[in-house]
């Protein structure tokens, strides 16, 4: 032999602590791999909601049907791969933690176990106890959209742990529009230290009759060919940046990186109070007293998230620009 395995056994039998959960991919939500690809529809995925009373190391296991009870005799091979992720919420959306997780941060991620075609995939980790700051998010998915299967999500912790699906009757409520930035029409008036131009960009005018906490999330659509060769333009980069940071050729790998982040233009939004007038004009200078919250500008990206938290009651308008 060649291998050695070693299994550790997990659970209540071991003096620790189990749930376990079963769940599906459904046309509805197999929504693919975690991306910001414009195609994505990682929102889609069943979430869970993990809580910890105290700090606790946890397994968490992701399994999907064992491919010999698959009824398919002429192979035993896992076609379909599958991982999930550990996100956080300590933003102030995480008052909203009984919802799903619709915008995530680098910092939100706090593990991924690997992608792989195979019956199971896990994560040892150890976390801090839950509280009304800070909740914890598990995301499985497989790595294709339109997957259809079962799967069992598991946690085995040295302490109680609480393990249960987001349901969607404590989802968020959702609106979308469309706008578009284009020299013809002016309406690409850049970010704000475009001081004469900025406030030519898409406008969006939204009132709330209480203060809220929302997910604002800005994507680029485009034709589907187009979408198609830009995805795989920035995965060959990324693939390339790999391959040649695993040869040791760290300047070659930047520039990959550099060109496969450019492929995109940058892109962003800001909210401001709007009570006297919905459509903003002036100088940045003259609204920044009504600014309430802003995304970052992400380079190289097809989306961006970020939470909204408007302070009071009225209107506000929401304002969509490039960088450039």
């Amino acid at each position: 032999f060649n291998k050695l395995h070693i299994c550790r056994l997990a659970g209540v039998h071991c003096g620790g602590y189990s749930s376990s959960l079963s769940g599906s991919w459904t046309l509805q939500t197999a929504g693919g791999y975690l991306s910001i690809s414009p195609t994505s529809r990682w929102r889609c995925n069943p979430q869970y909601r993990l809580t910890l009373s105290k700090r606790t190391k946890v397994l968490i296991a992701l399994a999907q049907p064992d491919a010999q009870l698959d009824g398919n005799l002429d192979s035993d091979a896992y076609p379909h791969a599958i991982a999930f992720f550990l996100l956080k919420t300590d933003t102030p959306s995480a008052a909203s933690g009984q919802r799903r997780k619709l915008a995530f941060r680098d910092d939100d991620l706090i593990s991924a176990s690997r992608l792989a075609r195979s019956r199971q995939v896990c994560v040892e980790v150890e976390l801090e106890a839950s509280s009304s700051e800070l909740t914890y998010t598990i995301l499985p998915c497989t790595y294709e959209q339109n997957v259809c299967m079962d799967f069992i999500l598991s946690v085995h912790a040295s302490e109680p742990v609480t393990l249960e699906e987001v349901s969607a009757s404590d989802d968020w409520e959702e609106r979308a529009l469309n706008g578009r930035w284009s020299i013809a029409e002016n309406t690409a008036g850049g970010c704000p230290n475009n001081r004469d131009t900025w406030t030519n960009n898409p406008q969006f005018h939204l009132t709330v009759s209480t203060a809220a906490t929302l997910v604002g999330v800005l994507r680029l659509t485009l034709p589907p060919d187009e979408m198609l060769l830009l995805q795989q333009e920035q995965d060959q980069l990324t693939r390339l940046a790999q391959q040649a940071a695993t040869a040791g050729q760290a300047d070659e790998a930047q520039t990959y990186q550099e060109r496969a982040g450019k492929i995109a233009p940058a892109i962003g939004f800001l909210a401001l109070r709007s009570d006297s007038s919905p459509r903003v004009s002036g100088s940045y200078e003259e609204h920044a007293a009504d600014a309430v919250c802003a995304s970052k500008f992400a380079i190289g990206t097809q989306e961006v998230a970020s939470d909204m938290v408007l302070p009071a009651a009225g209107s506000y308008t929401i304002i969509a620009c490039t960088f450039e």
